[in-house]
């Protein structure tokens, strides 16, 4: 066995060195900080250079300034350890340096379609404002006050309920289970992924699709529970149970048509075996490579054919209509250049702030930014309860406001956090909101327990996983999805307790 650090996952300082760390890391923090603020200001204004130069530099220093935030917030974990506990903070850091910092050199090529709206004078603008957001994020997160922290635990402790034993298969295909009916249920309901009505969604009155989709979000928590039960059994039971349940969900996600259902069950995979067992590099190598030359270009294809005019195919159309080998002819005409600029532009997110930037105030008026505080509200109160409630229309309001697109096309661009604090209030309103997400984060963080012996800390993270760290949610509609999250990790974790297994000694390794 290879030994590991004590997880302190959730907040657990182990020596007087750790501490001392932890006290030092916010310092080093507001120095990296300003000097990567004052250097980049130094480049953009004083240096005479080309606009692709300027791209380069900014790109490269946010993608080095994503990491050192990532590694300090990590402290007094080593960031590989911090990650591989799923701290969400660490991967919020590391998710910002590549969408805002690596993902931002596909500006270097032509903009075309939506793209070519946006002024490329706001690109590095946009992108130091992105920056300073993370910055303030960073520094919530090192100034959590601890009462926040004690709420958040103590209210996790009575949720979650007591650790009652080693989760099994019956907790995996438990899970499992629930999310294939509810997205059945979803395909019965015209509100499946990519295969639903857009125009729909702007008028619902109903909370079924909402339910249905936050039922679906289960498989992924079977999918992490079934890897991190493999990485303790490391049987032939386990790896097979773990198969199926990926391949299931994987399969659902492609009839979907939604590129991040896919994706994000191999995120699980590595993420649950992670906490108990080393992640080696070719695995991960070999999941990358495969999303890239194989899914993207696959789903890409798939959501052309099931366009139909200005709507889309029904779920049972699809199986008529569309054939996996005509599906496999239209990607194998997809180089593998053109995948690594089609998934390029789905991370960038620069582009979507720098819009953003250059229409509010001067075009598009700011918003009050006591909307943002309706979040938690707007989350809390079902539509079937409130008739009246206002539809979260974020990335279609971005699509016809900012991208100009006309409002019978029903698609949706995403308007990051920081765009949507920035067009309630500017600069200020960025700041302060994102120290109160990184203080949200740092709670959910530190939660007392150890992931290694108890999976449902994952839970909660797993879940927020995708909205936070790829970094496209509106601010808003990120505050209101929590209530949902939030009740379904719980009675996910209530679940997975209820049919554990007798406690045993449990196996781990770093």
């Amino acid at each position: 066995m290879t030994a590991v650090e004590s997880p302190n996952h959730l907040g657990q300082s182990g020596s007087a060195t750790a501490a001392k760390r932890a006290v030092v890391a916010p310092l080093i923090l507001l120095g990296v900080w300003v000097s990567g603020v004052a250097g980049l200001g130094l480049i953009d204004g004083l240096i005479r250079v080309s606009h692709e130069v300027r791209l380069v530099v900014v790109s490269v220093a946010l993608f080095l300034a994503g990491l050192i935030f990532a590694a300090i917030l990590a402290c007094p974990l080593r960031l590989r350890r911090g990650l591989a506990l799923l701290r969400l903070g660490p991967w919020i850091c590391v998710g910002f340096g590549v969408v805002f910092g690596l993902a931002s050199l596909v500006w270097l090529a032509p903009a075309e379609g939506t793209r070519a709206v946006t002024d490329p004078a706001f690109l590095v603008p946009a992108a130091l404002l992105a920056l300073a957001g993370l910055a303030s994020f960073a520094l919530g997160y090192a100034f959590t006050p601890r009462i926040l922290k004690t709420v958040v635990n103590r209210a996790n402790a009575g949720l979650q309920g007591p650790v009652l034993g080693s989760p099994g298969p019956a907790s995996v295909l438990t899970l499992w289970g629930i999310s294939v009916l509810a997205q059945v249920g979803a395909m019965l309901s015209g509100s499946f992924g990519y295969l639903s009505d857009p125009s729909a969604a702007l008028g619902a009155t109903s909370s079924l699709p909402a339910v249905l989709a936050l039922l679906a979000d289960v498989g992924l928590l079977s999918t992490l529970l079934a890897a991190w039960w493999y990485a303790g059994e490391r049987n032939g039971g386990a790896l097979a149970l773990l198969v199926y349940v990926v391949l299931t969900q994987v399969a659902l996600g492609l009839f979907a048509g939604l590129k991040e259902s896919v994706i994000i069950q191999f995120v699980a995979v590595f993420l649950g075996y992670g906490v108990r067992r080393r992640v080696r590099f070719l695995p991960i190598l070999i999941a990358a490579s495969l999303v890239v030359v194989v899914i993207v270009p696959l789903i890409t294809q798939y959501r052309l054919s099931v366009l139909v005019g200005s709507g889309r195919l029904s779920p049972a159309q699809v199986l008529e209509t569309i054939t996996v080998d005509d599906l496999a002819a239209s990607t194998s005409d997809t180089s593998m250049t053109e995948s690594m600029e089609q998934f390029g532009q789905r991370l960038s997110r620069v582009g979507d702030v720098a819009v953003i930037m250059q229409k509010t105030p001067e075009v598009v008026p700011y918003q009050s930014p006591v909307d943002l505080a309706a979040g938690p509200v707007l989350g809390l109160i079902p539509r079937s309860l409130w008739a009246g409630k206002p539809v979260l229309d974020a990335g279609y309001r971005m699509s016809s406001v900012y991208y100009g697109l006309p409002p019978g096309v029903f698609t949706s661009n995403a308007m990051t956090p920081y765009g949507d604090l920035w067009r309630h209030g500017g600069p200020w309103v960025v700041a302060l909101g994102m120290a109160i997400l990184g203080m949200l984060v740092r709670a959910i963080d530190e939660r007392n327990g150890d992931p290694r012996t108890d999976p449902r800390l994952l839970f909660l993270p797993m879940l927020l996983f995708a909205p936070l760290v790829k970094q496209e949610m509106d601010y808003l509609g990120l505050w209101a999805s929590l209530v949902g999250v939030v009740v379904v990790a719980t009675i996910s974790a209530r679940m997975v307790a209820t049919m554990s297994r007798p406690a045993t000694r449990l196996r781990y390794s770093g």
